[in-house]
């Protein structure tokens, strides 16, 4: 990987793969989707990754982000959703001729989209015609490899929770698809080939998620609620009918319950920080009594959406998969050992034992602090992971 991904990487490639006269037989340790181009510099692994995906599959569209921003705010509002369920996800990507609004990716391997989500946003309603707009397009995805999930603006925002609903359960069950699927056998795996042309592994389901992991495991950024977000919950009151004398405490619940989503599971702590945060003032004790009559407020709801597990406090989706975030880039006071969630450090812990089998104690709490983003693992963090580990 050295010399592809220097400069000029794509031209030794293209010497390797030119060279064949009648057959060319790939054989990998890991699937395409383990090379995560975002963290890549040069030309030559975009060039392996459209290769070996060929290979794969024999679909040579190349599925990549335009770098462009959401077309609309619904579409902005739709990833801050997805996003709050633990899954990275890319406006506007490029796959063939079209653009589609909403990539989402494989949140253990960044490099694999699971899932096209569609808006009737700016392109739906470019389209000339019904057929191209809720035909065409569909088909047309679905022939180069993606999973499909449409939302219509009506329905997000006056069947939002049944909306929110509908798409958590099309991203998981594109994530357990996208994991029971091995693309690349090993050379040294013996298989037989399915009826869709991919190569089924003989070796049993139980042990088969090893060979899906990237040597390189990484996780999403840490996602904090911003100003912005509590400041859209209050600008949603300020057009319904709601009595005065209600408001007040119905826009604490919604705050509250907006922060879980996006930055969940989180400690109440910081909860109280992003009140002050949205407010313009420090976080003290009248912030922390603000934040808890809120989060319990919010955990009242019918929907027993909010749940508490101690002093943190997450959705349902959360609790059902944790997500584990790197927090090398994210606000001071998150990485305080003791805001770390226990359920999170437990997954982190299994995603690791996932890739590498079982591993002694001292070396997971290193490997976790390290996958958290932390550049040195302290006495405070040690403690923190081991008493999560502990309690599992």
């Amino acid at each position: 990987f050295g010399p592809i991904n220097a400069e000029g990487g794509e031209r030794r490639l293209n010497v390797l793969f030119t060279r064949a006269r009648t057959r060319c037989r790939v054989f990998a340790s890991f699937n395409p989707d383990d090379i995560d181009l975002s963290r890549a510099k040069g030309e030559g692994p975009r060039v392996l990754k459209r290769f070996l995906e060929y290979a794969r599959n024999g679909q040579s569209v190349e599925h990549r982000p335009t770098g462009q921003g959401a077309d609309s705010p619904f579409e902005e509002d739709v990833g801050r959703c997805i996003r709050s369920f633990g899954y990275p996800v890319d406006y506007q990507v490029g796959s063939g001729g079209f653009r589609i609004d909403l990539g989402v990716r494989h949140p253990d391997a960044p490099g694999r989209y699971i899932l096209a989500v569609e808006c009737d946003g700016a392109t739906y309603h470019s389209a000339l015609s019904a057929r191209e707009r809720d035909r065409h397009r569909q088909a047309v995805l679905e022939g180069m490899g993606w999973t499909f999930h449409r939302i219509w603006s009506t329905d997000w925002f006056h069947r939002r929770s049944q909306e929110r609903k509908r798409l958590q359960k099309a991203l998981d069950q594109s994530r357990k698809k996208s994991r029971r699927r091995i693309g690349a056998s090993g050379a040294n795996d013996t298989g037989e080939r399915a009826p869709d042309g991919s190569i089924e592994p003989s070796v049993p389901e139980s042990q088969s998620s090893d060979l899906l992991n990237t040597p390189g495991l990484s996780v999403p950024a840490y996602c904090a609620a911003s100003r912005e977000d509590v400041e859209e919950v209050v600008s949603d009151f300020d057009r319904d009918n709601t009595p005065r004398r209600d408001r007040h405490t119905l826009i604490l619940k919604m705050i509250a319950r907006r922060i879980v989503e996006i930055e969940g599971p989180l400690h109440r702590d910081l909860v109280a920080w992003r009140f002050a945060e949205a407010m313009g003032k420090n976080a003290g004790k009248k912030f922390v009594e603000m934040a808890d009559r809120a989060l319990g407020l919010a955990a009242q709801q019918a929907d027993g959406e909010i749940l508490r597990q101690g002093d943190f406090w997450l959705t349902r989706g959360q609790h059902e998969v944790p997500p584990v975030r790197d927090r090398s880039k994210a606000s001071t006071h998150v990485k305080s050992a003791q805001f770390l969630p226990p359920m999170e450090i437990r997954a982190a812990a299994r995603l690791i034992e996932q890739e590498s089998g079982r591993v002694e104690r001292g070396e997971l709490v290193r490997a976790v602090s390290k996958l958290f983003g932390f550049k040195r693992t302290g006495d405070n963090l040690k403690q923190a992971i081991n008493e999560a580990l502990d309690d599992q």
